[in-house]
């Protein structure tokens, strides 16, 4: 229920605020004398505040309902980042399978904050493409590739006769892409994989096969004392779709929420 009232309330104030700036600016642009922005500045600062105020009216009835999680309804709405961030240096589009070493090895983004794991868990050899503007939602993209050989270390044991890569391992490719995705856009904090909403599995990853693409689509992130980072992705054998998993979840903690260790 607090979800409908605070997010009616954000599409209308977003509503009235497009259309009382369109306005504004019409007025101005058409003004016969300069005289005549001020009272219309005016009237746009006076309609966006009372917005403002049926916008926060909107989150305190939904917290009086019965919702003690406030943090999480802003977090929803677009409450202002509040999460330390670092300056990720020599920030690249694409990497080599050594610099996914150097993050594994906290190299990249710093030992206390996202990393690859080590082979033989690491689940590509380079990422081919990453930005935070591009992919379905326009949120950024990152997609990376895994060479397939028949000797792959998970195909000696699962299974014995039947070797089939693990379908485990290819959606924690995709976890681990998310993770080095917030830890690119320079957001701080140790990378945890939280969950994934749907997974469908509609192929297998045989030793015949050559070349595995992963495509994962940002969908937000929030960044607050918890990072949190969404996706959908989809997984490629050869050009054919095997994997697709929605609503995809990592966070990136900071070290005193874990504890030292």
């Amino acid at each position: 229920m607090y979800d409908e009232t605070v997010e009616h309330a954000r599409a209308a104030y977003d509503e009235v605020v497009r259309r009382a700036r369109n306005a504004y600016e019409e007025v101005v642009k058409h003004a016969p004398y300069e005289g005549a922005a001020g009272p219309a500045r005016g009237a746009y600062d006076e309609l966006v505040t009372h917005v403002l105020g049926a916008y926060d009216e909107a989150v305190r009835q939904a917290r009086s309902a019965g919702e003690s999680a406030i943090d999480r309804i802003r977090a929803i709405v677009g409450a202002p980042e509040v999460t330390p961030t670092f300056r990720v240096a020599n920030r690249k589009s694409s990497y080599k399978f050594e610099e996914l070493l150097q993050c594994a090895h906290g190299e990249l983004f710093g030992p206390r904050n996202a990393r690859l794991p080590l082979p033989p868990m690491l689940m590509f050899d380079r990422i081919v493409r990453v930005n935070d503007d591009g992919g379905k939602y326009g949120k950024g993209e990152i997609v990376a590739e895994l060479e397939i050989k028949p000797h792959l270390w998970f195909f000696d044991c699962h299974f014995e006769s039947d070797p089939v890569m693990p379908g485990c391992l290819g959606l924690d490719a995709l976890w681990q892409l998310l993770g080095f995705h917030l830890g690119w856009l320079g957001c701080a904090g140790r990378g945890r994989a939280l969950g994934v909403g749907e997974v469908k599995l509609t192929g297998q990853v045989l030793p015949s096969g050559k070349l595995m693409r992963y495509h994962v689509d940002l969908k937000r992130v929030i960044q607050r004392r918890l990072v949190l980072g969404f996706a959908d992705a989809v997984i490629e054998l050869d050009g054919e779709r095997i994997y697709q998993a929605n609503n995809l979840r990592v966070g990136l903690f900071a070290a005193d929420d874990e504890g030292e260790r």
